[in-house]
């Protein structure tokens, strides 16, 4: 981890995780999207190198890139919000499950979509216990962070970047919108930015496969 650790400073560490078959976990500190793109160079070289090692990350059955953002970023108005996002979701979940580079058989397993209204997700989630609401693609029974569990892993930096950026957009719409504005919405709007729109046309290029994991 030095390639990304520098000074000393603690960015990244690798964990056990019981869901992988081999290999391990990267977390990061908490970190706002500009600072990841700041040192998007160096994720690059990481991601080389892991790649090299002979690790791998898409091109498994069980490896998930789960992102994460702090639940007090919507205090002043949490459950608005939330089902605001969780909205969303729903709304272009078609879509969204190409983004995530998996298919819904595997997304039943690890980060199955919210089968009921999302205000009754959102009151059944935030009782004490609910373990069994961790595993669907929006996590939101931890108690400090909202977590986005749908995506696959991946060492490939534009997709990777094109992941936290689709993310923190729908964060952010969900926060800044109105629920009739979130209503209208495209799913065009949340591709905004090139990279997005670069790995948005080669997901829709590969098409909805099947047996894609």
């Amino acid at each position: 981890m030095r390639t990304i650790n520098k000074d000393g400073d603690l960015f990244m560490y690798c964990s056990h995780d019981g869901s992988l078959e081999e290999g391990f976990e990267m977390i990061t500190q908490p970190a706002t999207l500009e600072y990841h793109t700041s040192i998007k160079g160096i994720y690059s070289n990481l991601f080389t190198k892991i790649h090299d090692m002979g690790y791998c990350s898409h091109d498994t059955s069980t490896c998930g890139l789960h992102v994460h953002f702090n639940r007090d970023f919507y205090e002043d108005n949490e459950e608005v919000y939330i089902t605001r996002l969780l909205f969303l979701v729903e709304k272009f979940w078609d879509n969204i499950v190409v983004f995530s580079r998996r298919n819904e058989r595997r997304l039943d397993h690890f980060a199955k979509k919210v089968d009921m209204p999302p205000r009754d997700y959102y009151h059944r989630a935030n009782k004490a216990g609910r373990h069994d609401d961790h595993y669907y693609s929006i996590n939101i029974a931890n108690r400090d962070t909202i977590e986005f569990r749908i995506f696959k892993g991946t060492l490939n930096c534009t997709t990777f970047f094109a992941t936290l950026q689709f993310v923190s957009n729908c964060v952010l719409a969900a926060k800044h919108k109105t629920s009739a504005e979130v209503q209208q919405m495209t799913f065009d709007e949340l591709i905004d930015t090139k990279e997005m729109k670069k790995y948005w046309r080669q997901r829709l290029s590969l098409g909805k496969m099947p047996n894609e994991e």
